[in-house]
């Protein structure tokens, strides 16, 4: 199996990894008020958040086209070690 980036929500039960592989891009973002917190699923910008608390996430662009955002407290780090690790 390759390389994988994997994010764990409040209690532990709540899992997604990505295949490193399948992403094609990552960019720190800010959520929306409204967007709320916890796993959420918008049809407009079309994508799946995943957030705890705050507004601070990381946007995740598979190269199947999905999106996802990421809540997190040090959003540029994740970036830029998802980055490094999707570069070859």
């Amino acid at each position: 199996m390759g390389n994988t980036y994997g994010s764990n929500l409040a209690l532990a039960f709540i899992k997604k990894k990505f295949l490193l592989d399948d992403i094609m891009a990552a960019k720190t973002v800010k959520n929306h008020w409204h967007y709320g917190w916890g796993i959420r699923k918008w049809l407009w910008p079309k994508m799946l958040i995943y957030n705890v608390s705050g507004f601070d996430a990381v946007e995740i662009q598979l190269k199947n086209g999905k999106t996802y955002r990421i809540g997190t407290d040090e959003p540029e780090k994740l970036e830029q070690t998802i980055i490094a690790s999707i570069k070859y």
